[in-house]
């Protein structure tokens, strides 16, 4: 039996949204968007659910007694986040689901989809399609079809930017790959740890890489500024 871990990345300051209240403590539909996200993990039926997050929001620990907390100190992006998890967890690994704490919404269906090509795959993908994409990394596929590497929107080129396939930012990483994790380096431009890196470094190792595209792109958006919250919050 395969077993299967999801861990929920909620370090982020959340600076587009200018307010008191820490972004994944807003409401939408009488739950934080912390609850709504370990709600979904729980759907998921992993054997292990584990949130990082900054020292701000550790006290959410006594209210997810389920859940195993991490605290990431240095905000250095989601690659640097998932390092902490892997040297967390000192060669235990699990199939792992990488979920985001600001995109609560995502259909089981789909998440059900990547556990299932975790399976067989070193690596696995979740897109969306858009045509008015702004910010979201861009998925691009060789000549084959086949996952070649994901670009951060902002280090695309004006060529690269018309790809209609978007990251999501969930990710499958299937446990043989988890250590692989470290090899990812510090970006220079952005001076942050990219998570989608690891897809290049996947590719490189000559491992599986497979690809979700959902059906629908509205619910595999992040909830990044208020236009956003406000958006989700009255759909």
């Amino acid at each position: 039996m395969n077993k299967l871990d999801v861990l929920i990345l909620a370090a982020g300051k959340g600076s587009r949204i200018k307010g008191k209240i820490p972004k994944l403590l807003l409401k939408i539909k009488n739950k934080t968007l912390i609850d709504h996200t370990i709600n979904l993990s729980r759907k998921i039926k992993p054997n292990n659910i584990y949130v990082i997050v900054n020292s701000r929001l550790l006290f959410l620990k006594k209210n997810y007694k389920d859940c195993s907390f991490l605290v990431q100190k240095k905000i250095l992006g989601t690659g640097y986040a998932t390092k902490l998890f892997v040297k967390h967890q000192k060669n235990k690994f699990n199939n792992l689901i990488i979920l985001l704490a600001d995109t609560p919404f995502i259909s089981l269906i789909d998440i059900n989809k990547i556990k299932k090509k975790l399976i067989n795959n070193d690596l696995v993908v979740f897109g969306f399609r858009s045509k008015k994409n702004t910010s979201y990394g861009l998925i691009k596929k060789d000549k084959n079809g086949e996952v070649k590497k994901i670009i951060e929107h902002k280090n695309a080129s004006s060529n690269e930017k018309k790809i209609n396939l978007c990251n999501s930012g969930v990710i499958g990483i299937n446990k043989k790959n988890l250590k692989n994790v470290l090899k990812i380096q510090k970006n220079k431009k952005l001076n942050e740890y990219l998570l989608p890196d690891i897809v290049e470094i996947t590719k490189k190792l000559k491992g599986n890489i497979s690809c979700v595209i959902s059906q629908t792109s509205k619910n595999n958006r992040g909830i990044n500024t208020l236009s956003e919250y406000f958006k989700a919050k009255n759909h």
